[in-house]
């Protein structure tokens, strides 16, 4: 997903639990990110043990209308692609592929995470205020539902 994220140029990509994908209806969910484990780890340790280098990611669990749904918001990665098992994965749809096996996306990966470091600071903080009035905007929309 921190890969993903750079591709699409997402300042965080998610994944959302207790959501129908094709309704967008709110069906809540059993997953507690607080209570699974892996091999008798914590989720959060196990992950950040296994992906290299560790991307920043936090899981939000919160009930929506009474119905329990978690969200994992991952921010970009950052000079290059994390990895899992020694491989980097993206996202083409809804579909998981080895970033190895699409050169294409592999080179427009370095070019976008080398201008991304480039970015001024104004430039910044001017893309983080067009987003939060996106999200807001977004917010609004589903609460009139």
């Amino acid at each position: 997903m921190a890969n993903s994220a750079v591709l699409y140029e997402c300042d965080e990509a998610y994944v959302v639990w207790g959501v129908e994908d094709e309704t967008i209806t709110v069906v809540g969910t059993d997953f507690d990110p607080s209570k699974s484990k892996i091999r008798g780890q914590a989720l959060e340790m196990w992950l950040q043990q296994n992906l290299r280098p560790a991307p920043w990611f936090r899981f939000h669990r919160f009930d929506y209308h009474g119905k329990p749904v978690v969200i994992l918001s991952v921010r970009p990665a950052t000079e290059i692609p994390v990895k899992f098992d020694r491989k980097a994965y993206i996202r083409i749809g809804s579909h998981k592929t080895l970033l190895d096996d699409h050169p294409a996306r592999l080179k427009e990966f370095f070019r976008r995470v080398d201008s991304a470091t480039k970015e001024s600071s104004e430039e910044s903080l001017w893309r983080q205020t067009l987003i939060d009035k996106m999200r807001n905007v977004c917010e609004r929309e589903l609460n009139k539902r």
